[in-house]
């Protein structure tokens, strides 16, 4: 595992961010704690989560928060790991409830903090946005927390640039901080918008580039391995089983298809497996990528951890792209 310090912060981060937003809900409690000490046994440093995963179970709220709190506490780990969790997202069961307002932001943290039994969030995250807000009142309150401490540095997730934009130049113009990274879904496969659209979720779109580009922000990129696609995709069951929905969903189309197979190609010719061409191409970007990888069972975090040191060259991803 390597390390870097996050740019603009003085937080060390490893190569993998471990993402939970299955643990202790579609993932059993005892699966998810090994996963988390798997992960943190391995060099893993940071976490992450939400104040709405788990939140989709009847009658449950915050499942994953709440387990990596206990786990933290417990382990007395709270301070081996950077914990990366995000609030404001919409209500699980009034999903056109829009609460990116500083009010939801503030009552979402101190929930957050209780859960994870910490008195500080070292990055977080505005878990979705409502454009029709202003943005000048969520950088001010953001401001605030950092001020009483309770948040050490502060992300977007599933923001448009336009709305970056307009916070970093608001922030700039009052002398305030701004977002020091962007979370948002980013992979070798080619999205079908249609889907990424329904959940309010944000793409690395040409102008989302351009805009790390100029400015170098890193990127979290969640749905790394595009959930199994690259993996499953030609399997014979793979149009027909439960388990894949969400990756067909989401990124089943001629164009993932066609990439998927020069991926093949690139791994007979090179000798490297597929997960290292996948996790690779989110990390051979002309600007930082850290992608959230968020495996399942045991020999999955291992695999995934052993493919930390991949990277393509501009020519293997111009040959898997067709440029």
């Amino acid at each position: 595992m390597k390390y870097g310090k996050l740019r603009g912060t003085d937080l060390m981060v490893s190569q993998y961010v471990l993402g939970t937003g299955d643990y202790a809900s579609n993932v059993p409690e005892d699966i998810s704690r090994d996963l988390l000490k798997s992960y943190i046994e391995n060099g893993g440093t940071v976490i992450d989560t939400s104040h709405y995963y788990g939140s989709w179970a009847i009658g449950e709220r915050s499942l994953s928060e709440c387990l990596l709190g206990r786990f933290l506490k417990e382990n007395k780990l709270r301070d081996k790991v950077v914990i990366s969790t995000k609030g404001c997202c919409y209500a699980t069961n009034r999903v056109f409830e829009k609460r990116m307002t500083p009010a939801y932001l503030r009552s979402d943290l101190e929930d957050s903090l209780r859960n994870l039994f910490t008195d500080h969030i070292d990055l977080y995250w505005l878990h979705q946005d409502d454009p029709d807000q202003p943005v000048g009142p969520i950088i001010e309150e953001l401001n605030k927390c950092v001020d009483e401490g309770k948040i050490r540095y502060f992300g977007c997730s599933n923001w448009k640039v336009e709305r970056i934009r307009e916070a970093d130049a608001y922030a700039r113009e009052r002398g305030l901080r701004s977002f020091s990274a962007n979370q948002i879904m980013f992979n070798l496969a080619f999205p079908n918008m249609t889907a990424v659209d329904e959940l309010v979720q944000t793409w690395l779109t040409p102008g989302m580039r351009k805009y790390h580009e100029k400015t170098q922000m890193p990127l979290f990129a969640y749905c790394s391995q595009a959930s199994g696609f690259f993996y499953n995709c030609f399997r014979e069951d793979y149009l027909t089983d439960l388990r894949y929905g969400y990756s067909r969903k989401y990124f089943l189309n001629s164009e993932s298809l066609r990439r998927a197979q020069q991926a093949t190609r690139l791994s007979a010719e090179t000798g490297m497996n597929m997960q290292e061409i996948v996790l690779g191409y989110t990390m051979s970007q002309p600007f930082p990528v850290i992608p959230l990888v968020g495996p399942q069972r045991p020999e999955e975090m291992l695999s995934t951890l052993q493919s930390a040191d991949a990277r393509l060259t501009l020519e293997q991803i111009d040959f898997i792209l067709d440029i």
